[in-house]
């Protein structure tokens, strides 16, 4: 997975928005010993993120929720332009991010969706999400939100 495709889609997506910003960060840590998914966004965000709710996910439910949020539309006064999250090109975007979030799910030993009390490195309002891919030898963390 490349930061520069999600640096891509956040342009798209702010390109015309109204009132309307996106978070997307992806993380990687090398794994060199056994640690928990407390252990990692603690190293990655610091003490002062606090998790909540940790699950495993499947690949088809990740791409799903992840396809869905980039896709979210807005209401009337906050959101991205119809124009360009409809467009091909948009389109194809989230299509390629999807095939690049399925391998990275299919090559990890795990992954969980993760939901995080405190800590959260942007301020999310519309939409957020957060995903831990357990690596043989790394920890990738995707992690994205939307807010006014």
């Amino acid at each position: 997975m490349r930061q520069d495709l999600l640096d891509e889609i956040k342009s798209q997506i702010e390109n015309c928005a109204t009132n309307y910003t996106v978070f997307l960060r992806l993380y990687e840590l090398p794994i060199t010993q056994n640690l928990s998914a407390e252990g990692i966004f603690s190293n990655l965000l610091g003490s002062e993120a606090v998790l909540g709710t940790v699950e495993e996910i499947t690949e088809d439910a990740l791409c799903d929720e992840v396809a869905g949020s980039l896709l979210y539309s807005g209401f009337r006064g906050a959101g991205p332009s119809a124009e360009v999250i409809q467009s091909a090109a948009f389109i194809e975007l989230i299509d390629e991010l999807k095939r690049q979030l399925y391998s990275l799910a299919k090559s990890s030993l795990k992954v969980e969706r993760i939901f995080l009390v405190r800590g959260h490195p942007a301020y999310p309002v519309f939409w957020d999400f957060a995903f831990l891919f357990f690596g043989h030898d790394k920890a990738t963390v995707l992690i994205g939100s939307s807010s006014d």
